[in-house]
């Protein structure tokens, strides 16, 4: 059973993976949707703290 479940989440990520890569040469906006958006703006909320403070937009006048 053990090989079985780590075959299927091997199996899992590789089609994931390869189905990210289908989709961003095959429809690119159905990529930047699904997987572009996401990841700026987890890109975004991640860098903006330690930013912020420094360009002020802190809401410190």
């Amino acid at each position: 059973m053990t090989d079985l479940m780590t075959r299927a989440e091997l199996g899992g990520s590789l089609t994931a993976i390869g189905g990210a890569a289908f989709a961003r040469r095959a429809h690119p906006a159905a990529y930047w949707s699904t997987v572009g958006l996401p990841a700026s703006v987890v890109r975004l909320l991640a860098s903006y703290s330690s930013i912020a403070p420094n360009v002020g937009l802190d809401g410190r006048k």
